[in-house]
């Protein structure tokens, strides 16, 4: 496990520290997420592998419907280069062997009768089946109050701090900020207002539904279309009689996004999201409709509400994905192919090397050539201190003929008491400790927590 800031340190072999603590946060993130970019591309080898045989790849592998209201969205890849894919599912035709079982519409394959099926899936003249077991067809599965009407609510931000889940509301309407007290909206929106905000007679004229879609005044404008999935959701709730989860019902553990880690090549460089929830049941259902998307840096991808991903630029970001309190991302990386490339196959110093330069490679990007001393000893003292070295200290440096200087000096500048009170205040921001949150001795004693976790070398699993 690597240490807090400093993964080196202890280490059998010292001359494998690489030094500067940026790359050594690097180094903490790379691991402290369990190598996230490097598990992603090896997923992508396997698929890679599993589509090559049939020249496409198809997502879910299986799929169970086990209510009328079920439904799950299929993916359709083709490898394009070893670990590099596009979405077909567009393109791709469907077809069920069994239509009295399962029907497939734009892909999504619904649920029609009990009993097993295979969806065909066409691109070209390459076929994939995937096998379908349809239960409780003709059950369906009343809308869940948490997991279904507060999340759609949460995905049209009515719940955000900047309307009704603001301490106070808005406009008289007040609901839990992203649905985190479902006993609070249950009896906001269900109880007040003499129950006008849900009309179980009539639900299409209930003011949950009509004040979103601007039929009646709403501060907030127009958040809701009737043909949203939100809609569809609200409506139904309403007229099954507005039932909240009783205690024994299923509850989410995880969310998965598929297709999982990406790397495309302009120009295919659109990609469908599926998102699936694992209830403690064995249920598995297509949450795909009623989920938050957000990219992590929209210069580089954008996502739609509805789970559609355009590449931008050359470059990777991450897509993130909120299912009330389930949270999952992944990581979409976007290519520009350049013919004329040639990597300059650096030598590696160390075994982060071995990753960072992986990358590097796969994004057609050369390492800068190594700095000077001169630039070294300046952009070393200020990122593991935050201090300039003195006009002494860097004449010492620069004259210093000794071939493992900068690792001496890396060593050195760890060693001082500044590292431990420089890096706790940097953690002190990205943490965002403040008077108004934590109160003046509430920052105080995070801060000595902090110097103490860094000076004490504290793994970051313990850090977390």
């Amino acid at each position: 496990m690597l240490s807090l800031l400093n993964p080196f340190r202890g280490a059998s072999d010292r001359r494998d520290r690489v030094g500067p603590s940026r790359l050594q946060v690097v180094a903490g993130i790379f691991f402290a997420i369990g190598l996230s970019a490097n598990a992603g591309d090896r997923a992508v080898d396997a698929d890679s592998a599993t589509a090559a045989a049939g020249a496409i790849f198809v997502q879910p592998t299986e799929i169970q419907l086990t209510s009328a209201r079920d439904a799950m969205r299929i993916l359709v890849s083709e490898p394009t280069a070893p670990s590099v894919f596009r979405d077909l599912s567009r393109q791709a035709e469907y077809r069920s062997s069994d239509t009295s079982v399962v029907v497939v519409d734009r892909g999504i394959a619904r649920p029609v009768g009990n009993g097993s099926a295979q969806v065909i899936v066409t691109v070209g003249a390459h076929h994939k089946t995937i096998p379908v077991t349809v239960s409780g067809a003709q059950q369906s599965r009343p809308i869940s109050f948490r997991y279904e009407t507060l999340s759609v609510l949460t995905k049209q931000h009515c719940n955000s701090g900047g309307c009704h889940g603001a301490p106070s509301g808005k406009a008289g309407f007040r609901l839990s900020l992203f649905a985190f007290d479902p006993a609070l909206d249950e009896s906001t929106i269900i109880r007040e207002e003499l129950g006008r905000r849900t009309n179980r007679f009539d639900p299409a004229a209930s003011l949950l539904l009509n004040k979103p879609l601007m039929k009646v005044p709403h501060g907030g404008g127009r958040q809701l279309k009737q043909d949203d999935a939100a809609y569809q959701v609200l409506h139904d709730w309403i007229a099954e009689g507005c039932q909240v989860d009783t205690h024994t019902a299923p509850r989410c553990e995880r969310v998965e996004i598929l297709p999982g880690d990406r790397v495309f090549q302009f120009p295919h460089v659109t990609q469908q999201l599926v998102v699936l929830a694992y209830f403690d049941d064995g249920n598995v259902r297509d949450v795909t409709g009623i989920v938050n998307y957000f990219s992590a840096d929209e210069t580089m991808a954008t996502v739609t509400a509805r789970g559609l991903v355009r590449g931008k630029a050359h470059g990777d970001t991450a897509i993130v994905v909120r299912y009330l309190e389930q949270i999952a991302a992944i990581r979409l990386t976007f290519i520009q192919p350049d013919a004329n490339f040639q990597w300059a196959d650096p030598p590696e110093h160390n075994y982060l090397d071995k990753f960072v330069f992986a990358k590097l490679k796969k994004m057609q990007f050369n390492p800068s050539p190594v700095c000077s001393d001169a630039q070294f000893v300046r952009r070393v003292y200020l990122d593991t201190i935050g201090l300039l070295p003195t006009i002494a200290e860097a004449q010492d440096f620069v004259a210093d003929t000794s071939p493992d200087k900068r690792n001496e000096l890396v060593d050195r500048l760890l060693d001082r008491p500044e590292y431990a009170h420089f890096w706790a205040t940097r953690w002190g921001d990205l943490l965002r400790a403040k008077n108004s949150t934590l109160h003046e001795t509430g920052v105080q004693k995070l801060h000595n927590w902090l110097v103490w976790a860094i000076e004490t070398n504290l793994p970051y699993d313990k850090f977390v």
